[in-house]
């Protein structure tokens, strides 16, 4: 199996690396083929991803106008995207990549789905002259059906953006239906002078699941013994989990001008209102189930319920939504001070945080970049956590986006608070952990979107849930290196986007794969005079052997395992998308080589991938 893993890398990778580096001294940029052909009004959009609660300068792109993605409805299909997952659109998910991130503010619980659900840095903020459509809807035949809005339009000073997905998903197993709606509104408001102007942003998540809980027998779907796939048992038949969040957050700002214009700074004050709840029923037969359960009851309904309140008041010396270009040297900082206030309905704790912070950027003789920032937190569960970031940066060649740079980024902080309490009709712990202490070390190369990254993590402490779902400690420094390379070659209609990770972890209870890539290849080119623009191509994915993390829908969490390996297959797709002017339509063929590889394709243990099948989408879009 070991040289099965290695022929499968070896060919992998060499194919890449062929594709890439051929007629690597014509590379040209990826830009809109249809730039030229559209009419005179046409208007081009830019957004920005907002920074929070640490602000920082907003940084424009132009929005993608370019045939190439439109297929990519689903997060989890895009190249840059490696990821687990249990099997369908809408269900939880997580990352092969090793990666550690954590805020400032108090954290719950990580919901595993974080390619789904929004938070305040999520939000796009537009620079814009009239308005923006996009509205696009696609069903998966037999059961998929997604729909996705985005409304942006500005009136004067008035910015108004509106962001909908929802999708309902049948599902193909017995009881895996899934039912997933976010959403986001943002509006924002400067007076003619720019003196003053505020924020208003509203983002909701919302999902019921039926939860199987996987397979109970994956060797039976392997082995294809069912007529259809409804036909295998499951670990459950009745599970559901709901889960709603709600995130208000009102920001006001004032920037600071003497008669002159003169600019001296900005305050800017952010009040937000955080809530969530997740239920949870499922009818059990404890018999198939760990011995960790304290009450003899067949059936669970339990519930989580609680809100934030969240002041941050700072002072920066850069206008926190201004567009103006950046000069060859600058000192940029901002700091100030976030207060929260915690409350669980359901158990009555309550706690209040005092986290100071500060960030700060300078850019010296034109070329070099250098970045940091710190916070320290007081009382409540966050007491005593300290997150720390810094980087240099060195430009090449700015005009091509040539770069190369060094990060370092360190984290003391609590776990998860579902990590140290919870009392559920079937989990019970109240414990007092270390705190986690991750450094990360990292070295890239970047030129336009080509990219390379060299990561090294050190892990003390490191929480993680156990094989008997129960959360543990790892009493052993945990090491891992990581490299990735990104490479989006284009040429004329062809075009080829490789994503390549390497990876190694000392400590089994951190499992990652060796290897996991993805590779995109697609051909353009135009007929009925050039009006319609035709692309094919084929998506591909493979990843070596290793021990994923279960899931466990009853924790809403993934968690350590060894006695089921997944990987070693390669995930093939091929489609066709059409362009005329600004409507886009594609048809997708999934998961092409399921009969040829025995059907033992699982990224997550009792959780195979879907069968072949076919999503067909449309794609309209507004730009004037």
């Amino acid at each position: 199996m070991f040289c099965k893993s290695i022929r499968y890398i070896l060919s992998f990778t060499l194919f890449n690396i062929y594709l890439v580096a051929f007629p690597q001294e014509q590379v040209t940029n990826e830009t809109d083929s249809l730039n030229d052909e559209i009419s005179p009004s046409y208007l081009p959009v830019y957004s920005a991803k907002l920074s929070y609660p640490l602000l920082s300068k907003l940084h424009y792109d132009e929005i993608d106008t370019n045939i190439s993605e439109i297929h990519l409805y689903d997060p989890l299909l895009k190249n840059n995207n490696l990821y687990q997952s249990l099997g369908i659109l809408g269900q939880a998910h997580k990352s092969m990549q090793f990666s550690f991130d954590k805020s400032i503010d108090f954290s719950y619980i990580n919901f595993p789905y974080p390619l789904y659900f929004k938070n305040q840095s999520d939000l796009d903020f537009y620079n814009l002259l009239t308005i923006y459509t996009k509205i696009s809807y696609i069903y998966g035949i037999s059961s998929e059906n997604y729909f996705d809005l985005d409304f942006v339009k500005k009136i004067k000073n008035v910015t108004a953006a509106i962001h909908l997905n929802a999708n309902y998903n049948d599902g193909y197993l017995l009881h895996q239906g899934v039912n997933l709606l976010n959403g986001d509104a943002l509006l924002h408001y400067e007076i003619p002078s720019e003196i003053y102007g505020f924020r208003f942003s509203y983002i909701i998540n919302r999902l019921q699941n039926q939860e199987n809980g996987g397979i109970l027998n994956p060797n039976d779907y392997v082995q294809q013994i069912a007529v259809n796939d409804q036909g295998y048992n499951v670990m459950s038949a009745n599970a559901t989990r709901s889960i709603n969040t709600h995130d208000i957050l009102l920001q006001n700002y004032v920037n600071i001008k003497n008669k002159q214009n003169k600019y001296f700074g900005s305050f800017t004050h952010s009040i937000q209102y955080k809530q969530f709840k997740s239920f949870y029923f499922e009818e059990i037969d404890t018999s198939m189930y760990y011995p960790n359960y304290y009450f003899s009851q067949d059936t669970t309904n339990d519930s989580i319920k609680s809100y934030s309140i969240i002041n941050t008041l700072q002072f920066s010396n850069f206008e926190p939504f201004g567009n103006k270009p950046d000069k060859n040297y600058f000192v940029r900082f901002n700091g100030g001070v976030m207060h929260e206030y915690f409350r669980d309905r359901v158990t009555h704790i309550h706690f209040n945080t005092l986290s100071p912070f500060v960030r700060g950027k300078v850019r010296l003789f034109s070329v070099m970049d250098i970045w940091g920032d710190f916070s320290y937190s007081f009382m409540g569960y966050n007491r005593f956590n300290a997150i720390a970031h810094l980087g240099v940066q060195w430009a090449l060649n700015r005009k091509n986006m040539h770069y190369i740079g060094l990060k370092a980024n360190f984290y003391r902080v609590s776990p998860d608070y579902i990590y140290s309490y919870v009392n559920s009709n079937y989990l019970q712990w109240d414990t007092t952990w270390k705190k986690q202490n991750v450094m990360e070390l990292s070295a890239y190369w970047k030129r336009k979107s080509y990219s390379a990254e060299v990561n090294y993590y050190l892990l003390n402490h490191y929480s993680i849930f156990g094989p008997d779902q129960k959360p543990l400690q790892l009493k052993k420094m945990v090491s891992l290196i990581q490299g990735n390379i990104q490479l989006p070659f284009r040429y004329k209609g062809l075009g080829i986007t490789a994503n390549l990770t390497l990876q190694y972890s000392n400590n089994d209870s951190v499992p990652l794969p060796t290897f996991a890539g993805k590779l995109s290849t697609f051909y353009s080119f135009k007929i009925f005079k050039r009006k319609l623009q035709i692309q094919v191509g084929v998506d591909l994915g493979y990843y070596t052997k290793y021990y994923a993390n279960a899931y466990s829908p009853y924790l809403n969490s993934f968690y350590y395992q060894d006695t089921y390996q997944t990987g070693n297959f390669v995930y093939f797709d091929a489609y066709a998308n059409f362009r005329v002017d600004r409507l886009y339509f594609f048809c997708r063929f999934g998961n092409l080589l399921s009969s040829f590889q025995g059907y033992n394709m699982f990224t997550t243990p009792n959780y195979p991938m879907k069968d072949y099948h076919i999503s067909i989408g449309i794609n309209w879009r507004f730009h004037d």
